[in-house]
């Protein structure tokens, strides 16, 4: 990924931290279906209504009208809570940055971390420290004192800010590339801050600001799947009905915002068997059911259709077992008329 792409993803990243209303995420989600589609068939695909009173969005697929239901995939376990203080803060400090009249700012936070009390398996033993509630704010605002700083002293800019007592005296080295910024001035920062680092951020308008917290080991909620698919697929009467006889697709996605959310590759084809399973059992059916990723970042999204067999848009492949069930049907064929042709021949 070039530098420039990579700051047009981060650019998004951060305008994806405010809070949004269920219109709008159905707004954004519809949206990025649409230019997922449009980019994977050569389809011109757009929103032409969201929030309706029967479905979540109604789309133009090249002249037809299609109505779609949203399912949103978030792995339900003990890393949400951290996950949302962490995108809590981001956000924060954003406005606070906004607010303090800085000029736009690249902020990298490298959180302390502590001990978790209770371990899952194959996620990480420790927890980033974020600040919450009340202490937030005290940390916000010695994050925009320590701004303000190395404003005025440029030769801080870029650097690893670390924190220390009296650095001036201290034994310790500073980071690679980084510096000492004294500990009694930032009592919020040294506390859950391991590194702070500062620049100027090019694009206009909110400043960027990072974080290391990745706190997840992502996996599969099949029980999320089965009662959220099942829940829309009780009321596909009701949302056929309201349509007007409009195909009604429903799609599930997830949008990996934050990116310890991201789901990933290796255990795509495990999310979408449970899905199929929910459907194969059901004696209702979706005109179309897709699973789209990433969502929650602009120009991103990839689509997989759920088929039976199950194919992805992206490949055409036919599943091994059934080409294997087809070329044996083949074989039987073939032997069961060499064996006529044979007692014909044999008769005659």
């Amino acid at each position: 990924m070039n530098k420039e792409t990579d700051d047009e993803h981060l650019l998004h990243v951060i305008v994806a931290h405010p809070e949004f209303s269920n219109e709008e995420i159905s707004q954004h989600v519809a949206d990025e279906f649409c230019k997922a589609y449009a980019r994977q068939f050569g389809v011109a695909t757009s929103v032409t209504e969201t929030e309706t009173q029967d479905v979540d969005a109604i789309i133009d697929i090249d002249g037809v009208a299609v109505a779609l239901e949203l399912v949103s995939y978030r792995q339900r376990d003990d890393f949400i809570e951290d996950e949302n203080a962490d995108c809590n803060a981001q956000r924060e400090i954003s406005k606070a940055f906004t607010a303090a009249g800085l000029p736009p700012i690249e902020v990298r936070i490298e959180w302390n971390t502590e001990k978790r009390r209770k371990v899952q398996l194959g996620a990480s033993a420790h927890r980033s420290m974020v600040p919450r509630g009340r202490t937030l704010q005290d940390f916000i605002a010695e994050l925009v004192q320590l701004a303000k700083y190395v404003l005025d002293n440029q030769d801080l800019a870029k650097q690893h800010l670390a924190f220390c007592q009296q650095p001036e005296r201290s034994n310790r080295h500073a980071p690679t590339g980084g510096a000492f910024v004294d500990s009694s001035q930032y009592e919020f920062l040294a506390k859950y801050c391991d590194s702070v680092v500062l620049e100027e951020w090019k694009h206009p308008g909110q400043p960027a600001i990072r974080t290391s917290a990745n706190v997840r080991h992502v996996g599969v909620d099949s029980e999320f799947l089965r009662e959220k698919i099942t829940s829309k697929l009780r009321k596909l009467d009701r949302y056929r009905n309201g349509v007007n006889g409009k195909q009604v697709w429903l799609v599930i996605h997830s949008d990996g915002n934050p990116l310890s959310t991201r789901v990933p590759a290796s255990i795509r084809s495990d999310i979408l068997g449970v899905i199929r399973e929910v459907l194969d059992v059901s004696s209702e059916s979706f005109d179309k059911v897709w699973w789209a990723e990433n969502t929650g970042y602009s120009d991103s999204t990839k689509l997989f259709e759920i088929r039976r067999p199950l194919k992805s848009p992206e490949t055409d492949e036919t599943p091994y077992v059934v080409l294997v069930f087809r070329l044996v049907c083949i074989a039987l064929v073939i032997g069961a008329a060499s064996f006529i042709l044979w007692a014909l021949v044999n008769t005659f």
